[in-house]
């Protein structure tokens, strides 16, 4: 009797911390631990059916949004800044969040001061005015 209570116990305690360790909670976690790869991960597993699922795609399209910040700060060829930016405006963009497009600004900003190249900092401005930034 008492290892059938102590089996059902285990048994709803796995279903518990599984039903806890959903994509959306692991994905806002990560989110929050600044490790966006697996954030990206866990909430794109979450599916349309969930009822927290416009909340995973928000939280979804931030952390996108957070590594190709991430990526255009530490990229140097001018492709590739180009690239980062036609990947990083429209996902702050499509966040609505003011902070976000405030901080991308800022970021393209900081590459404008930092090279002499004139042509990336044409090539910047013509991405960045493309967005109305």
């Amino acid at each position: 009797m008492t290892r059938t209570i102590l089996k059902h116990l285990i048994i709803l305690s796995c279903l518990f911390f599984a039903a806890c360790s959903t994509p959306i909670k692991k994905g806002m976690k990560a989110y929050a631990d600044a490790d966006y790869e697996t954030a990206v991960n866990e909430l794109s597993r979450v599916e349309s059916s969930n009822e927290d699922y416009d909340l995973a795609m928000a939280m979804l399209a931030k952390a996108e949004y957070k590594m190709a910040l991430q990526a255009f700060k530490n990229a140097h060829d001018p492709k590739v800044l180009i690239e980062h930016i036609k990947k990083m405006i429209p996902l702050a963009m499509r966040t609505k969040s003011k902070e976000l497009l405030e901080e991308a600004n800022k970021a393209i900003a900081d590459k404008l001061k930092e090279t002499a190249d004139m042509e990336l900092m044409k090539a910047l401005m013509k991405e960045k005015l493309k967005f109305g930034f």
